[in-house]
């Protein structure tokens, strides 16, 4: 068997294994020290830290009433791939509208918001990259005014915009721009008075247990505690597409040269032209329909308030 063949079997193998509680999905493609797909224990690394590994250890400190808040980019592709989620808990993301920075805002709505419910108990967890934290992270000072608790943040530290620069975009084209630095985050939240932040750097499952434990106790105890997790910059989340009608779409605009090399690195999902004979016998077969109820809708006047105490309202309907 080839690698490929080998990968998609063995895929295949764990998804036939998985129980009726959890859900096993690849935990990224490629990667410097990724030899095995079975799982968490096989990936070892004394210098990066594999997001999927710390999210996975990560399911186990979360509470059946946590909120997760997403950010935007591969940060989001690697939580969303291997944080197993349990029913009740909430995720706010902003899904495809791209807002790099989005995290923090919705975990100090969250957190706000637990707060003024006499729930401060509710952990809630923040995402974000190296570059999403730093469109937003002056959210920390709200945050201390507002006195929140129990909020943990995890920056992941790749040192680059990496859903743009992993991007195949073509035949001699790359995404420009994509490098950046960062701060010291750990001393950056101390300026906030937000002590006992910490760093990781290994694929040791215990060790990161053990940092995510700390990190929740700070939290607690603190209001806020950041994590930073050092990722190997060539650690790709799987991420499947659609696959293009030409190859033309996948080649440099100023370069229309038919290069079948170029073609993307990434899994594709083949979808049918033609399929609506299949949703026609679908829609055929149905013999009731039932009717969802209005989940944001009937919560107010979306135009009439102001964003913050929108947020607020559809936040608190979903307790």
């Amino acid at each position: 068997l080839t690698s490929a063949q080998k990968y998609k079997a063995e895929t295949t193998l764990n998804i036939l294994k998985a129980g009726s509680e959890t859900f096993d999905k690849p935990i990224g493609t490629p990667s410097t020290f990724l030899d095995a797909y079975e799982g968490s224990e096989d990936i070892v690394s004394s210098d990066f830290c594999h997001p999927a590994v710390f999210f996975k250890m990560m399911r186990n400190h979360l509470d059946h009433d946590s909120v997760v808040c997403a950010d935007i980019g591969d940060n989001a592709l690697m939580m969303a791939s291997s944080l197993t989620a349990k029913r009740g808990q909430r995720f706010l993301t902003s899904e495809h509208l791209g807002i790099m920075g989005y995290s923090m805002n919705a975990g100090l709505a969250a957190s706000s918001t637990a707060k003024r419910d006499n729930k401060e108990d509710k952990k809630t967890l923040i995402v974000a990259g190296d570059g999403g934290i730093q469109m937003s992270f002056n959210e920390l000072a709200t945050m201390r005014d507002n006195n929140v608790k129990n909020v943990l943040v995890v920056v992941i530290i790749n040192q680059s915009l990496s859903r743009v620069k992993n991007e195949n975009w073509g035949s001699k084209a790359r995404g420009d721009g994509c490098y950046l630095s960062s701060p010291d985050y750990i001393k950056v939240f101390e300026a906030y008075s937000y002590p006992n932040g910490m760093r990781i750097s290994t694929c040791d499952s215990k060790v990161i247990s053990q940092t995510i434990e700390k990190g929740w106790n700070s939290a607690k105890k603190h209001g806020c505690c950041v994590i930073e997790v050092i990722q190997d910059e060539n650690v790709h989340p799987i991420m499947h597409k659609f696959k293009t009608k030409s190859i033309d779409s996948q080649i440099h605009w100023e370069d229309k040269e038919h290069d079948q090399e170029s073609k993307s690195i990434y899994p594709t999902i083949d979808v049918p032209t033609d399929t609506s004979g299949e949703i026609q016998m679908w829609l055929n077969n149905l013999t009731s329909v039932k009717q969802s109820k209005p989940l944001w809708l009937n919560k107010g006047n979306f135009f009439a308030k102001p964003p913050s105490e929108l947020v607020e309202s559809l936040l608190f309907s979903l307790l």
